[in-house]
């Protein structure tokens, strides 16, 4: 079951799990409350690692523009 999952697309798989979660909301909505909080800790997941994943995007592409090959340092000025 789970090697015809990976062979799937990715948006097939987000259909498929948004159909899943519409079907537990409507034919268990007592459970629903208890599934909402992997959301809620996947959010705040996903807010504690965006900003980290932003600068370190935002310095490689100073870096690359600049042609450095070396990770940068306090001393060098920009480019």
């Amino acid at each position: 079951m789970f090697a015809a999952l990976a062979r799937m697309s990715l948006v097939t798989r987000i259909i498929i799990a948004i159909i899943l979660g519409v079907a537990v909301a409507l034919f268990f909505p007592q459970v629903a409350p208890y599934l909402s909080l992997l959301g809620d800790l996947f959010i705040k997941a996903l807010k504690s690692v965006a900003p980290i994943l932003v600068f370190v995007l935002v310095v490689s592409s100073i870096a690359n523009v600049c042609g450095w090959d070396v990770p940068l340092s306090l001393n060098s000025g920009i480019c």
